[in-house]
C-alpha cells in the first residue's frame, strides 16, 4: 500500500440529522446572543448619552471600531486554531468569554472602560463564526448546506431583535425598583443591569455547547488535521480574487447600512418621534425579530430549492436578489410620519438583509477546501464587520454632525447609508453572479 493510499482521508458517513441539527441550533442561540450582547450598545446609546456626553460621530466609534478593530484583529489566529483543534471548544472559549465582558460592562464609569470591554466582547466573539461555519460544513454536504447556514444566520436578527425587545422589558423592570449595588461594583445605573442580567445568560449556553459532537473533518486525513499556513490560504485566495473581492465587499456593502440602521434607530425614534426608550425598543425589536429570521430561512429554503432543481448559481442568485430588495424599504422607514410605519419598513430591510447570509456563507465554504474553512470564515466575517460595523456607525454619525450638521436630519443620514452602500452591493454581487459558475467548476475537478 503506498503512503498516498494511507494518508488518504477515510470517509464516515454524515452524522444522523438529529445531532447535526442539534449542533446547528445551539451554534444558533450562541449567534443569537452574540448579537444580543454585541447590539445592546445601540439600543442602549440614548441612556447611555445622558450619562457620558458624547456626539454622534464619538457614539458611532464606540459602537462599530471599538469592537470591530479588535474583532477582526483575533479573527484570524483564531480561525488558524479552529482549522486544526477542536472547534467546539474554541466556540465554548469565546461564548465565556464575551459573556464575561458584557457582564462587566454593566459597571463602567467612562467612556475609556467603555471602550475596554467592547474590545473584550470583540476578542470572543471572534471564535464564534469560523468555527461554526467549519462545524457545519462538516455535518452537511453543500447542497444541504444554505438552509444549516440561514439557520444559524438568524441568530443573527434573532440576537438584534433580542437586544431591543428584551433590552427594553428587562429596563423596564429594573426602573420600577430602587438602587442596585454590587460588591466591587457600587452602584449599577439602568442600563447597566441591562449589561449584566444579560451577560449572565452565557452560563446556560456554554453549557448546551457542552453536548455538540466535533464532527469529523471530511476530506481530510487525520495526518493532516492541522491548519495550513496563512501563506498557502491567501496564495488560493489571491488566485480567486475576483468571487471573493465581490463577494466580501459587495455583502460587507449592505452590512454599512444594516448596521448603521442598527446603531442610530433608537435615537432617531427618539428624536423624530419622541418615543421612550422601552417603546422604541419593542417597536424595532419586534420589526426585526420578525423579518430577520422570516429573510434568513426564506434565503436558505430558495437557495436549495433552486439548486436541487440544477441551478447552480442558486447561492449568488439569491445574494444578489436580498441585495436588490435592499434599497427600497431602506429608503422608506426614515421617511415615515410614524414610528409604527418606520417599524413597518425597517422589517422588510431585515428581511431582504437575512436573505443574503445563508447563501452567502454557504458559497463561501462551497467553494474553499476544508483545512482553510475556518480561516476563510474569518476573512468573511473581517469583511462583514470591518467594513460593515467599522463604517456604518461611525458614517451616519459624521453625516449627521458634519454633512447636515443637525441632530434631527439623521434619518437623511441613514437614507445615504442605504442609496450609496446597497447600490455598490447590488453592483458587486451581480459580478460575483458571473463569476462563481466558472469558479465552482474548477473547484469541483480539483476536489476529483
Amino acid at each position: 500500500m503506498t503512503d498516498q493510499a494511507q494518508s488518504a482521508p477515510v470517509q464516515e458517513p454524515w452524522p444522523p440529522s438529529t445531532v447535526a441539527w442539534y449542533a446547528v441550533i445551539v451554534l444558533a442561540l450562541a449567534n443569537t446572543l452574540s448579537l444580543l450582547d454585541r447590539t445592546l450598545l445601540s439600543f442602549l446609546l440614548p441612556a447611555i448619552r445622558q450619562d457620558f456626553v458624547i456626539s454622534d460621530t464619538v457614539a458611532g466609534i464606540l459602537v462599530g471600531p471599538a469592537f470591530t478593530i479588535i474583532y477582526c484583529l483575533m479573527g484570524l489566529p483564531i480561525a488558524r486554531l479552529a482549522d486544526a483543534k477542536s472547534r467546539k471548544l474554541i466556540v465554548i472559549a469565546g461564548v465565556a468569554f464575551w459573556s464575561l465582558m458584557t457582564f462587566l460592562t454593566g459597571a463602567v464609569r467612562g467612556i475609556l472602560s467603555l471602550s475596554i470591554f467592547r474590545m473584550g466582547v470583540g476578542i470572543g466573539q471572534a471564535a464564534l463564526s469560523p468555527s461554526a461555519y467549519s462545524i457545519m460544513a462538516d455535518y452537511f454536504p453543500a447542497k444541504k448546506l444554505a438552509l444549516p447556514v440561514g439557520v444559524f444566520s438568524i441568530g443573527v436578527t434573532a440576537g438584534i431583535g433580542l437586544s431591543f425587545i428584551g433590552g427594553a422589558a428587562v429596563i423596564q423592570f429594573f426602573s420600577s425598583m430602587g438602587p442596585m449595588n454590587l460588591p466591587f461594583f457600587g452602584e449599577i445605573s439602568d442600563w447597566g443591569r441591562v449589561f449584566i442580567f444579560f451577560g449572565l445568560l452565557g452560563v446556560p449556553v456554554v453549557l448546551l455547547c457542552l453536548f455538540i459532537k466535533e464532527p469529523q473533518r471530511r476530506g481530510v486525513a487525520k495526518t493532516q488535521a492541522e491548519s495550513v499556513p496563512f501563506n498557502e490560504m491567501w496564495a488560493y485566495v489571491s488566485k480567486h480574487w475576483k468571487i471573493f473581492t465581490y463577494v466580501f465587499v459587495g455583502y460587507g456593502a449592505t452590512s454599512v447600512s444594516i448596521y448603521g440602521i442598527i446603531t442610530f434607530t433608537s435615537t432617531f425614534y427618539s428624536r423624530s418621534f419622541g418615543t421612550g426608550l422601552a417603546e422604541a425598543g419593542y417597536l424595532i425589536g419586534l420589526a426585526v425579530i420578525i423579518g430577520g429570521p422570516a429573510g434568513a430561512f426564506a434565503g436558505g429554503y430558495l437557495s436549495d430549492w433552486l439548486e436541487k432543481r440544477g441551478d447552480t448559481n442558486a447561492k449568488c442568485r439569491t445574494l444578489w436578489i436580498g441585495c436588490l430588495g435592499l434599497i427600497p424599504p431602506g429608503v422608506a422607514a426614515p421617511l415615515m410620519p410614524t414610528a409604527e410605519l418606520a417599524a413597518f419598513f425597517l422589517g422588510f430591510s431585515f428581511f431582504f438583509g437575512s436573505i443574503c447570509s445563508g447563501p452567502t456563507g454557504s458559497l463561501i465554504q462551497a467553494i474553499t477546501p476544508n483545512r482553510m474553512r475556518a480561516q476563510m470564515g474569518a476573512l468573511y466575517q473581517l469583511s462583514l464587520n470591518l467594513v460593515g460595523l467599522g463604517l456604518g456607525p461611525p458614517f451616519v454619525g459624521w453625516m449627521t454632525d458634519t454633512i447636515f450638521a443637525d441632530p434631527n436630519k439623521l434619518n437623511y443620514s441613514l437614507i445615504w447609508a442605504v442609496v450609496i452602500f446597497d447600490t455598490i452591493a447590488v453592483v458587486l454581487t451581480y459580478m460575483a453572479f458571473r463569476e462563481f459558475p466558472k469558479v465552482k467548476k474548477n473547484f469541483d475537478a480539483l476536489q476529483g
